[in-house]
């Protein structure tokens, strides 16, 4: 990797974590979805059929890597229901036009169903890792978001943690430098991912302390903040 391509990255990096400062989210949730985005670590999976999300494998992965860093955060998957809108459209929703019939072919909105039925391989839900703080705050990071980017749209997401407002406990919004939407709808009920062999399958212990070992780097944990599994 060149000079450029590295400095790059670096600010790419530092912007994530100025960004969580600022948003008062966990340092280490914004440490690993700028980690996620820039190296992914889950390896090709033989059980997937082509371009199907890895929301649950994802999410498994995301879930052992806070398993051994004590960083005062603990987590669990939440199954959800998925909203994304490009700058146009949460525009518009913002604005209460809620007909979509009525808007222009510029403003775009994608879902995703949490039915939890399968199909061709398929889970009509999402999964993502809600986060706990021993203050008690909560939020949600989503580190498959990136696939449901849409350059062509104007809608361009990332990986990143965002914080669960106390009065709107049964969803989490968050909003992207230029405009873009997420929004998560809980699913709680859904739980039958745990049936799936990409949740059953234990992650590679070696490339689960890797990837900690980098986002504890880039989060800042030293001494007693850092507990790595042998």
């Amino acid at each position: 990797m060149g000079k450029a391509a590295k400095r790059a990255r670096k600010q790419s990096r530092d912007m994530m974590m100025e960004t969580a400062m600022r948003d008062g989210v966990p340092p280490v949730l914004a440490a690993m979805a700028a980690q996620w985005q820039q190296r992914c670590p889950l390896r090709p999976n033989p059980h997937l059929p082509p371009k199907t999300g890895r929301c649950i494998e994802s999410t498994r992965f995301g879930l052992e890597v806070l398993g051994v860093l004590d960083a005062g955060v603990t987590a669990k998957p939440l199954p959800c229901g998925l909203q994304v809108l490009n700058p146009e459209a949460a525009r518009l929703v913002e604005s209460g036009r809620l007909d979509v019939s009525d808007w222009p072919k510029s403003a775009h909105v994608g879902q995703v169903l949490s039915t939890g039925s399968i199909f061709g391989g398929g889970w009509r839900c999402h999964l993502v890792i809600e986060w706990f703080e021993e203050d008690g705050g909560t939020g949600v990071l989503d580190l498959d978001l990136a696939r449901y980017s849409k350059p062509a749209k104007d809608l361009n997401l990332l990986p990143r943690p965002f914080r669960r407002v106390v009065h709107s406990d049964d969803q989490v919004t968050g909003s992207f430098s230029g405009g873009a939407e997420a929004v998560w709808l809980d699913a709680r009920e859904v739980d039958n991912f745990q049936d799936s062999i990409n949740w059953s399958e234990q992650p590679d212990h070696n490339a689960v302390v890797r990837f900690a070992t980098q986002v504890a780097k880039v989060a800042g944990l030293s001494g007693p903040q850092l507990t790595l599994a042998a």
